[in-house]
């Protein structure tokens, strides 16, 4: 399972993936900087019985732009998706163009 992570080693991802983003296929606005989401959503997830993780899923739009989904898994890291309506997250609030302010990551 996941491991935390230093923050220079945070801050040496972040880097590696702004300078390298542009060579990436498609254009650069297709790939978002950072997807925000809410507390209360990720709660609710995690409220799902059974769940143990949360996962996180690419998709793509449309217009060819990389969405980011989550849904919540088992023990088994089985998706936990029993409520069609409201078992996987997305449309987080996407930067470009609704960037937080910077953090320590960018530095």
């Amino acid at each position: 399972m996941s491991n935390f992570i230093t923050l220079e080693e945070a801050k040496s991802l972040r880097r590696n993936f702004k300078t390298n983003r542009e060579k990436l296929p498609g254009t650069a606005e297709a790939i978002p900087d950072s997807e925000t989401f809410s507390k209360e959503h990720l709660e609710q997830l995690l409220k799902q019985p059974g769940c143990t993780s949360l996962r996180i899923h690419f998709g793509m739009d449309e217009k060819d732009n990389l969405k980011l989904m989550i849904t919540a898994s088992n023990e088994k890291e089985e998706d936990i998706l029993e409520d069609k309506n409201e078992s996987v997250l997305e449309d987080g609030v996407r930067c470009p163009p609704n960037c937080p302010p910077q953090s320590d990551l960018d530095s």
